[in-house]
C-alpha cells in the first residue's frame, strides 16, 4: 500500500511550484525601488485620465457659453436694427 503522504506531496508538486512562481513574480515587481515605479506609473495614468475628462468637460462648457454669448449678441444686433429702422420710417 502507498504512503497517502507521499502520495498527496507528488500531486501537489506542480501546483506549489506554480504557486511559488506567481508569488516569486509578484515580490519582484511589487518589492523595491521598481515596484514603486509601477505602483507611481499607475496612480500617474489614473490621474492623467481623470483630468483629461474635467479639461474636456470644462471645455464643453466653454463652447456652450461662447454659443450662448453669440446668440445674445446676434438677438441684441437684430432688435438694434429693428430699432433703427423703426426709428428712421417715423
Amino acid at each position: 500500500m502507498t504512503d497517502i503522504n507521499a502520495t498527496f506531496m507528488a500531486l501537489t508538486q506542480p501546483l506549489a511550484s506554480s504557486i511559488q512562481t506567481i508569488t516569486f513574480t509578484l515580490q519582484w515587481l511589487l518589492g523595491g525601488v521598481f515596484g514603486l515605479y509601477v505602483i507611481m506609473a499607475i496612480y500617474n495614468f489614473y490621474t492623467t485620465r481623470k483630468q483629461k475628462k474635467e479639461i474636456q468637460l470644462i471645455k464643453n462648457q466653454l463652447v456652450n457659453i461662447n454659443r450662448t454669448l453669440i446668440d445674445i449678441k446676434f438677438t441684441l444686433d437684430e432688435n438694434n436694427n429693428n430699432n433703427n429702422n423703426k426709428s428712421k420710417k417715423g
